[in-house]
């Protein structure tokens, strides 16, 4: 098939474009400079010029979406370009859309604002008259990628990360969550269904530790960073973007005492159901950490 890929320069998109390709499919890199992807094949869209994105759909059978972040970019601006894909989408007779929430989401809105403004887009998808399936990765093992994550690794050999100890995690890759996505393209009749996708097991963060340390090459231990501290260190680097730095750690920290204390364990998925109507094969933790540097 022909796929049209947006959100194709960051790590989850360009993991979408590389699993097409390698299962066979024509993607296309939906991007504002095509350049910014040598050896990729792009095309020029931005989602405030509807024209530029009915173009890019234009032929192709499917439509891969991955959107910037409600939780630091304007939710309204998320929420219009997610509508004028589907647009160009519906205009153009693409097949299928398949949706990349990159986040957990439930049946219901949950009261937290990047959440709900997902589930609003959501819901939109799939009332465009373009069948749409949604695909909801819990949370990502490229999150263990995040500098201040890497850097407690190699400097003391500690792990740091907002979870309590107990907290057991579905931990996905990008390439696996593309992976289901491809899955799913070929399944029309899922359209209107939401998945959320994690990982073979649920991993607490000391079995983390000890299964990354063979891997990384010393031991490891897992220390729980606390959620105030992670929100101050997310909102230095992404406040006043599009929330005042006050209300983001605000935001951060309400959302991350939910994760780890929520009655719904939003991050321990059962795959077995999933993997029922996607059959697809997400990789353990270590197959992902074997591919990424850990000396830096």
């Amino acid at each position: 098939m022909r796929v049209t890929v947006f959100g194709a320069t960051g790590d989850q998109g360009r993991a979408q474009i590389d699993r097409l390709i390698a299962a066979g499919h024509d993607a296309v890199a939906a991007v504002r400079d095509p350049t910014r992807l040598p050896g990729v094949a792009s095309v020029r869209a931005d989602y405030r010029d509807p024209d530029s994105i009915r173009r890019a759909v234009a032929g192709s059978d499917r439509v891969f979406l991955t959107l910037p972040s409600t939780s630091f970019n304007d939710a309204d601006e998320v929420a219009t370009a997610a509508r004028t894909v589907a647009e160009a989408a519906r205009a153009e007779g693409v097949g299928m859309i398949v949706f990349n929430t990159s986040m957990y989401l439930g049946e219901a809105p949950l009261g937290f604002a990047a959440q709900d403004a997902r589930f609003r887009i959501r819901g939109d998808l799939f009332e465009s008259g373009v069948p749409t399936v949604s695909i909801q990765p819990v949370i990502y093992a490229g999150n263990l990628r995040f500098p201040w994550v890497v850097a407690g690794i190699v400097d003391e050999g500690v792990i740091r990360y907002p979870h309590d100890e107990t907290l057991a995690v579905s931990w996905i890759s990008q390439e696996s969550t593309a992976d289901l996505m491809i899955a799913a393209m070929s399944r029309p009749g899922l359209a209107g269904r939401g998945f959320n996708v994690g990982g073979p097991d649920a991993i607490r963060g000391p079995e983390l530790a000890a299964r990354l340390s063979p891997i990384v090459g010393r031991p490891l231990r897992f220390k729980t960073l606390p959620v105030a501290e992670f929100a101050r260190r997310m909102a230095a680097r992404f406040g006043e973007e599009s929330l005042p730095t006050p209300k983001l750690i605000d935001a951060l920290e309400r959302i991350y005492h939910w994760y780890n204390h929520g009655p719904e364990t939003p991050f321990t998925v059962d795959m077995a159901p999933v993997l029922a109507e996607l059959p697809a094969a997400p990789e353990p933790i270590e197959l992902w950490a074997e591919r990424q540097r850990w000396d830096s």
